[in-house]
């Protein structure tokens, strides 16, 4: 699930857990729209997948899942973008909230789409997308995405970019490591994500990589202060991390027990040295 909210490392755990429940758990269209609006405090668009079908395994069966979205302020409730199933992965709004970028795992190709269901079309083939950003300096909307290359007898999956609406070649932005669940920066000098030695920040164009932690699922804050967070192993906690400084490698942070959370706000603070834990984290 993906909306056009900022995701502040001190309201984290409200987007964990919160869409879940007010999308799924709600009585009626009219009471899941309060809700989401009162937890994002603006008018909100949001978009997931939804399944539609009796497939056991969407995305290794026949596709049967529908490209599914909510607008809080327009009061048609939830509504299929997209009328019929197929195999949609990770859709994402662009910034302006007008269009939905996805991955289509039978075909292998990123898709673009108006929030409306209007102007379908694909963007790219063979690109396994991570994240969508727009270039705050001149407007550009960029695809990111893993691309599996041949390199020296071996297959490589580099992390590439492309323009939204005028993909061309695209541009190599990461191939030093394995990664993967990335998500960009707000001011695309680095991004959070997953490679094999722990969890941390990518430094771009192909800089460095930095893991404070073990867990999984990074997810970074669309500007360019550098936090992020993360899962713990068991997923019950969540780590908030933030540079002492810009390109650092050492972290401030805090956990955040989430079967506690809002109602005790303890958390403990620290000092992290690239490569250690904090409390509730787990490799």
């Amino acid at each position: 699930m993906q909306t056009t909210l900022c995701r502040r490392s001190s309201i984290a755990y409200l987007l964990v857990t919160g869409f879940a429940s007010l999308l799924c758990g709600a009585d009626d269209q009219g009471s899941a729209l309060k809700a989401l609006k009162a937890l994002t405090g603006r008018a909100t668009r949001v978009v997931w997948v939804q399944d539609a079908g009796p497939t056991a395994c969407v995305y290794v069966e026949k596709p049967t899942v529908l490209l599914m979205g909510m607008d809080s302020a327009d009061g048609k409730g939830e509504r299929a973008i997209i009328p019929t199933p197929r195999s949609v992965y990770k859709p994402m709004l662009t910034a302006d909230g007008k269009r939905v970028v996805f991955h289509d795992k039978v075909d292998g190709k990123v898709y673009v789409v108006g929030f409306d269901g209007s102007g379908l079309r694909s963007v790219v083939d063979d690109l396994g997308i991570e994240d969508v950003w727009t270039d705050p300096e001149d407007g550009v909307t960029w695809v990111y995405g893993i691309r599996n290359e041949q390199r020296g007898g071996q297959q490589v999956g580099a992390l590439k970019r492309f323009q939204l609406d005028k993909p061309g070649a695209g541009e190599l932005v990461w191939d030093k490591t394995p990664l993967g669940h990335f998500q960009l920066s707000g001011d695309g000098l680095a991004g959070s994500g997953g490679s094999s030695n722990g969890q941390g920040i990518f430094r771009l164009p192909n800089d460095s990589f930095t893991a404070p932690t073990g867990g999984c699922w990074p997810s970074m804050c669309p500007d360019a202060t550098e936090r992020f967070w993360v899962f713990s192993g068991n997923h019950r906690w969540t780590n908030m991390y933030l540079p002492l400084e810009p390109g650092s490698r050492q972290f401030s942070g805090f956990s955040v027990n989430l079967a506690e959370a809002p109602a005790s706000p303890a958390m403990s603070r620290s000092t992290i040295p690239a490569g250690a834990m904090i409390p509730g984290s787990s490799s």
